[in-house]
């Protein structure tokens, strides 16, 4: 993408745009008919240990988004699939989204290896973790 265009772009998925403001730029995807922010970014130097660290803390943190949650993305040509805990999603390029909510472990393992590729090792609480991820979604 352009950096310097804040024009609608084309792209193999959603158009997109980049907004500049105060040195920090907005990715925006087209996302059924309203702009969403993507992402935050500017273009200063970051230093490797600031990854390390940024990494630890999403990992680790008891607030980190990504910590008790499972969620998976996979894009292909003209759509993306998600996976929200037990919500499944396709998304492609001018059509409603299709949505399904899976009910159980088997559903969602066969999900994550079918859909994303993700063989989910063995693992004695492996049944327990997913059911209550299923529960909360």
């Amino acid at each position: 993408m352009l950096l310097d265009s804040e024009a609608e772009q084309a792209t193999p998925h959603e158009p997109y745009r980049l907004t500049l403001v105060d040195d920090t730029y907005t990715l925006r995807a087209l996302v059924a008919d309203s702009w969403r922010a993507m992402y935050l970014f500017d273009l200063q130097k970051v230093a490797d240990i600031d990854y390390v660290v940024g990494n630890w803390y999403v990992c680790t943190h008891p607030e980190s988004p990504f910590l008790g949650q499972m969620i998976a993305a996979r894009t292909g040509p003209g759509l993306r699939k998600t996976l929200n805990n037990g919500s499944f999603a396709i998304h492609r390029l001018g059509q409603a989204s299709e949505r399904v909510q899976l009910q159980s472990v088997d559903e969602v393992l066969r999900v994550l290896r079918e859909e994303f590729g993700i063989r989910v090792p063995e693992h004695p609480e492996r049944r327990q973790i997913i059911e209550r991820l299923i529960a909360g979604a």
